[in-house]
């Protein structure tokens, strides 16, 4: 899955903050920003007008602490309540650039807060649609404290092969990101899991349950076969009814809409990195004709597979950098 979304991102700015100091982040679709604190601590706020009077969703992160924010929603960075916080945009222009990662720096006199700034990019217009029902902030405490380490040492080596000009940095940097996000994504729905007992509500979800995972696998594996709700229910030894109810629950979409993503997400990769005919890819993606391929795709894409091939359709995604 996380192949077809072609993720690729890396760490794009460190900053070094003194308080009082706010940063306010744009959208960024197709893209999760993610921020991991070295030094201090500070909040992260959902930006944008509450519902109902409730108070924004956010939290503190300390130092060891990575947050990261899969639907690129617009948020606040800042050292404490009622700091002054303006465009992030606005300190680019005085950001040290002497190092291969650009800086950014407050004019605070305060207590300082150290922070990476990434991002995970998903080339996918799917993408919004494989993170619905994951929390608008995913959270990875402490990371300096695991045992045996795991998010430590991925993020000493991508700030390394970033920072290289060896062969092989660009490729390393690029499966570096990939394991990065798996570990991220494992540990919120671990989360989940003993929270709430089970991992629910999201695409990713299937690929945790160990009830659904062998179905999973299958549908991952063969998504051009002609499935049905019955043959699925018989893999995972439950009734119809019983499957068509569970699968539904975890992932927040039925059996066959689950398919249909898988589908389109392999089209979009050969449509990206194959010369497949339409009839082609059709065939390989479980449709009968290109006509019943091509009405599918448009319905789920938002435009023909052949357009979405000459012009390779963007997401309508802004980095950090373009934000400015």
């Amino acid at each position: 899955m996380l192949r077809s979304l072609r993720l690729t991102g890396g760490i794009r700015f460190g900053a070094e903050l003194r308080a009082p100091w706010g940063l306010e982040m744009p959208e960024v679709k197709g893209r999760a920003p993610f921020y991991v604190v070295t030094d201090g601590e500070c909040l992260i706020e959902l930006a944008g007008p509450t519902t109902e009077g409730e108070r924004h969703s956010g939290g503190r992160i300390a130092m060891g602490d990575l947050a990261m924010l899969p639907l690129g929603t617009p948020h606040v960075l800042k050292d404490a309540e009622g700091s002054p916080v303006v465009p992030f945009r606005s300190l680019l222009e005085g950001a040290d650039t002497s190092s291969i990662r650009p800086t950014i720096h407050s004019v605070g006199d305060g207590p300082a807060t150290n922070l990476l700034l990434g991002e995970f990019q998903f080339d996918s217009p799917l993408a919004t649609a494989a993170f619905a029902g994951l929390d608008p902030i995913i959270y990875a405490r402490s990371i300096r404290q695991e045992d045996p380490p795991t998010f430590e040492p991925i993020l000493r080596a991508l700030c390394r092969e970033q920072r290289s000009h060896l062969p092989g940095s660009e490729a390393a940097t690029e499966e570096l990101v990939k394991l990065l996000f798996i570990h991220v994504l494992r540990g919120e729905m671990e989360r989940r899991r003993l929270e709430h007992g089970a991992c629910k509500g999201t695409s990713f979800a299937l690929l945790f349950d160990p009830s659904l995972r062998g179905v999973a696998e299958l549908l991952h594996r063969s998504p051009e076969k002609p499935w049905t709700v019955a043959a699925l229910a018989e893999e995972a030894f439950m009734s119809r009814t019983s499957f068509s109810v569970k699968f539904t629950e975890t992932t927040g979409m039925s059996p066959f809409a689950y398919l249909t993503h898988l589908r389109m997400l392999k089209a979009i990769e050969l449509l990206s990195t194959t010369t497949c005919t339409l009839e082609e890819v059709a065939e390989r993606v479980g449709y009968g004709s290109e006509a019943a391929f091509s009405a599918a795709f448009k319905r789920e894409i938002g435009v023909a597979p052949g357009a979405y091939r000459r012009g390779r359709v963007a997401v309508g995604s802004r980095s950090f950098a373009s934000s400015a």
